[in-house]
């Protein structure tokens, strides 16, 4: 192959520089789209593997148009160098011999047409006297000794020039020019290049973030439909399947946050208002040996003391007793290693220490509970005959030391019911035989209680006598006892077409009935006043004439079985599909009876966040404690509040108090400071006269965050008044447009309501200074003729209810107003601590109804009654809680904090995941278990 040129160098000290410039004499001028037209032999680049060395340079050389010698004392003291020299010298032409200076002297002396060999060391000698004329050579001493090798280096790119000119046959200034113009190319082509794809980047990288912001548009809308989805589920099963609801209303808060997630968590501690544990949940399928119609057995026990429940169902494939402490919430597992098929009963004695279970038709096991031990079995005469293996044991019953267990029973061979009495600490059998006994109970004198049909005879353990017990009556053939009273006094019956009576034995009359279906009941041990009954799947507290009182909750199946505790406090019950729910009655009851020191509601009067209760000439003032309990006294002033025309606020520590008496005379209005802890006035009265305070509102003075200085409406407009000098001056430039003032608790934001330019300005308390921070307007017409003006715990958010009954709620940070409807009437309205929520409490007769409002769109979020015995005559905010004080000195807390209600509906349930069919609403939804700690 033709050269164009060949490079002699030495390896030792150039091989860098060689590199460099055989590269740039390709490269230089080189169109940016071709290959190089310049053809450069460098031994290490250009020979291949080949034992004769010499024979293959010889070769190149000889194909050779250039001799490029890459001059130096090392080049020059070479051997192989010298070789590749005296070839050329021999065999080709010195005009085409060109040096490029590495290191070392090069020095022409035109006298002698010769180089001054007395002088230049990086020629060899050979070339002595050899060119006819000076050759061409360059220097590369400077850019060898920066390592400059680039063609943009000006002295490396004028030498690589110099010898690439005779190469191309051209002039180093035509190749230069040349170089310039296919660089500049190449650099437009590059940066155009760039530019392409830059733009193509660009709209790949807009592509992606389209596609994710439509991927996380779709994600969020997928989220706010499953939200919307599950929350309108929870709303629609609350009232059958409580349990249900919760898990459906905690999925749909932890989907998305959106108001109707915020209805279906206030509906779900609504439908579980009672409730203080879903044990199991139903298991949604049916009985494989009883069909459609029925279901496995599940049963449920309450001792007597309310310490112990215990329970088991068929649907658990542990097949054991699970026994829940009632007081610690802890619950651990029996291995009883079956159940029996049919009616397996269940029974605890009076202090939760003994359980016993049919484990087969007619066999007893007893067990100690504390220590999770079989004790022994009893044996009920002979099942293994049984025509019907389900009829076993027909009625039992502890007595209250749990020394003695009795139960009826069916036996082989025999057309009536057994009844035996057996000694439960020995196994021993104090009393057996045939009986027509259909239900037992023992009286707190370990007597047997026997019903038989029409009739109620005692058992003496001690004398193993039976007498008659109360006068007898006419029973039906197809009835059934279901409960007896313990002391004889009553019992429940339910007849074949569905009628369930209460009957008084000692009287022998008939107090209650009902025929709206079989109803499934019990009777406290110590409460006669009350029943517990269940009502296919509603549970619910009865009075003696079998009215129903109060829904405690509900199952999506038909109740199983249910019990109570010895007081009626706790009732357990458990459904057909194997669901177990632990209530609480007293949730039920009208309110906790206040301490004795505390005055009833009748004896107190709303006084915004305040409770006041005027004793002759003195006031008490009351406040709501923010753990939710009853009014605590704040202290009491030497004053006599007349509601509607004075007013009064206390500072955040409740320490002082500033009392606004209305004069005698008209615009007239005498403001005092006391100290509440001791009851006595700080400093001077001080007497306004042309500013009157308004006291349209009862909350017509308010504390700002630094205890001196107050906030009262006049008649010319808000006035900011210094209660250590009684200083007073306007607040801006509001003027007599004020319609109402309202201030966070904190006392850090004050909100005036001008009813002239219907605006809401918002000033908050910085430095000792009011500042006004926002001024935003509201669209009513009912304002001027009364509006509730509240805001937030921390004055972030405003609400305005006017007199039309429509709400504005107020971001303050934002400047954002949504609006609603809320109604007209009720409460003040006050916020959540978090300002999430805005409830209003209003009065139906003697309850009261709290509505919520989601605070982030003004939208209803649903409502909740409180129950009273009578008129509720107060609504008391205190904290995250509203107290409502009821005028028979009873109160109910609320808790009205969304975190909370997740909180305790996550404590109430077994698992918070919806079962199927409703996990089609989180399929394909990375969502979070909203109960996870």
């Amino acid at each position: 192959m033709r050269r164009d040129a060949f490079i002699s160098y030495s390896h030792q000290r150039d091989k860098q520089l060689a590199k460099a410039l055989e590269h740039g004499l390709k490269n230089l001028a080189r169109p940016w789209a071709r290959r190089p037209v310049i053809r450069v032999f460098r031994d290490t680049t250009s020979l291949s593997a080949n034992h004769d060395l010499w024979s293959s340079i010889l070769g190149e050389l000889q194909e050779s148009r250039y001799f490029i010698y890459l001059a130096s004392p090392e080049a020059a003291a070479s051997r192989w160098v010298r070789r590749e020299i005296d070839f050329w010298i021999a065999n080709r032409p010195m005009e085409r011999f060109l040096i490029a200076v590495s290191a070392g002297t090069l020095v022409w002396a035109p006298e002698a047409n010769d180089f001054d060999w007395s002088r230049t060391d990086a020629l060899p000698p050979t070339l002595r006297g050899k060119f006819p004329a000076e050759p061409l050579w360059v220097d590369l001493a400077p850019a060898r000794l920066g390592e400059k090798y680039s063609l943009r280096q000006g002295e490396f790119r004028d030498a690589v020039a110099t010898l690439a000119a005779p190469l191309h046959g051209r002039t180093k200034d035509d190749l230069d020019s040349d170089d310039i113009r296919q660089h500049r190319q190449f650099t437009l082509v590059r940066r155009l290049a760039f530019a392409i794809l830059a733009s193509l980047l660009v709209v790949a990288v807009g592509a992606f973030v389209v596609a994710w912001q439509q991927r996380n548009e779709a994600l969020n809308r997928a989220h706010v439909a499953a939200s919307q989805a599950m929350a309108a589920r929870s709303i629609e099963v609350a009232d059958q399947d409580p349990r249900t609801a919760a898990q459906l209303a905690l999925y749909s808060r932890s989907a998305q946050q959106t108001s109707e997630s915020t209805r279906a968590l206030a509906a779900a501690m609504e439908a579980n208002r009672y409730v203080a544990r879903h044990l199991r949940g139903g298991s949604n399928t049916v009985a494989g040996y009883t069909g459609s119609a029925g279901g496995y057995d599940t049963q449920v026990a309450i001792s007597r003391d309310g310490g112990t429940l215990a329970y088991y169902s068929h649907y658990d494939p542990a097949q054991t007793v699970h026994v829940h402490d009632i007081r610690t919430g802890t619950e651990r597992q029996l291995e009883t290693g079956g159940f029996p098929m049919g009616t397996g009963f269940l029974q605890l004695s009076a202090d939760g220490g003994l359980l016993a279970l049919e484990v087969w038709p007619n066999q007893i096991e007893l067990w100690d509970v504390r220590q999770a031990t079989r004790l022994r079995t009893l044996e009920a005469g002979d099942p293994s005959q049984l025509a019907n293996a389900v009829d076993g044991i027909w009625a039992a019953a502890f007595s209250p030391s749990g020394r003695w267990l009795a139960a009826t029973y069916h036996t082989s061979g025999v057309d009536e019911r057994q009844l035996a009495v057996w000694d439960a600490r020995t196994g021993a059998v104090l009393s057996q035989g045939a009986s027509r006994v259909e239900e037992l109970a023992f009286d707190e004198g370990e007597r047997l209680l026997a019903w038989e049909p029409g009739r109620l005879r005692r058992f003496a353990t001690g004398t193993r006598a039976w007498t008659g017990v109360g006068k007898p009556r006419a029973t039906g053939a197809e009835e059934e006892v279901q409960a007896l009273f313990p002391d004889g006094r009553a019992l429940i019956s339910t007849n074949s077409g569905s009628t369930t009576e209460l009957w008084d034995l000692r009287a022998g009359r008939r107090q209650g009935i009902t025929r709206g279906g079989g109803l499934l009941a019990t009777l406290p041990a110590g409460d006669a006043s009350a029943v517990v009954g269940a009502l296919g799947g509603e549970i619910a507290i009865y009075d003696t004439a079998l009215r129903s009182q109060v829904t405690l909750g509900s199952f999506a199946w038909p109740a199983r079985s249910i019990a109570v505790s010895g007081d009626g406090r706790w009732i357990a019950a458990g459904s057909t599909d194997g669901a177990v729910t632990l209530f609480d009655a007293d949730r039920a009851r009208t309110g906790e009876a206040l301490a004795s020191d505390v005055p009833k509601g009748g004896d107190l009067v709303s006084h915004g966040r305040l409770a006041l209760r005027v004793v002759g000439s003195t006031t008490e003032v009351w406040a709501g404690t923010d753990d939710g309990g009853g009014p605590r006294r704040l202290g009491i002033l030497p004053v006599e509040f007349e509601p509607g025309d004075d007013a009064l606020t206390v500072s955040r520590d409740g320490s002082r108090a500033v009392f606004v008496d209305e004069g005698d005379r008209q615009f007239t209005a005498q403001m005092s400071l006391w100290d509440l802890r001791t009851g006595e006035q700080i400093g001077t009265r001080e007497t306004y006269y042309g500013h009157d305070v308004s006291f349209e509102t009862e909350d017509g003075v308010h504390f700002l965050a630094d205890a001196v200085h107050v906030v009262v409406l006049g008649r010319d407009g808000p006035l900011l008044i210094d209660t250590r000098s009684w200083a007073r001056r306007q607040i801006g430039d509001e003027g007599s447009g004020i319609g109402a003032v309202a201030a966070s608790d904190d006392g850090g934001t004050l909100v005036l309501l001008n009813i002239t330019t219907n605006t809401i300005a918002v000033w908050r308390w910085t430095g000792g200074e009011l500042e006004k921070v926002r001024e935003v307007p509201y669209e009513s017409h009912g304002a001027e003729f009364g509006a509730d003006l509240t805001v937030s715990p921390h004055g972030d958010k405003v609400a305005l209810i006017d007199d039309d009954g429509r709400l504005f709620i107020v971001d303050v940070d934002s400047g954002e107003v949504v609006n609603g409807l809320a109604g007209n009437g009720g409460d003040h309205a006050v916020f959540s601590r978090d300002a999430r929520l805005l409830v209003q409490p209003g009065r139906v007769g003697p309850v009261v109804v709290l509505r919520f409002w989601d605070t982030s769109n003004a939208e209803a979020a649903g409502s909740w009654t409180v129950r009273q015995s009578s008129d509720a005559r107060m609504t008391l905010p205190a904290g995250d809680h509203l107290v409502v004080v009821a005028s028979d000195g009873s109160l109910t807390v609320s808790e009205v904090d969304i975190d909370a209600w997740r909180h305790s509906l996550c404590g109430l349930l077994d698992s918070s995941r919806p079962a199927a069919p409703y996990d089609r609403y989180l399929s394909g939804l990375d969502i979070d278990n909203p109960c996870r700690s």
